[in-house]
């Protein structure tokens, strides 16, 4: 559940080097720990040297992938993230 919480999260914002970390500061030991963190802080590295790479379609597989990592919570007429 801190894992979706995670997700919900960066769903919500807007990607950038600066919004990622923030967002994977302070994390749990088992969210840090998780498949969902470790595909973000890969996502920050990607960015890190193409700030360009989080609007310019880049990192659109990525989204794609964690759509499909993160299924929609049942009955709650969420879809995330970036299915909708």
């Amino acid at each position: 559940m801190e894992e979706r919480d995670l997700a919900d999260g960066l769903a919500a914002i807007r990607w950038s080097e600066e919004s990622l970390r923030a967002s994977l500061r302070d994390l749990p030991q088992a969210v840090a720990d998780g498949r969902l963190c470790t595909l973000f802080v890969l996502v920050v590295q990607v960015i890190a040297p193409a700030p360009g790479a989080a609007t310019d379609g880049t990192l659109l597989q990525v989204r794609v992938l964690i759509d499909a990592l993160t299924p929609p919570l049942t009955g709650s007429g969420v879809s995330w993230p970036f299915s909708g």
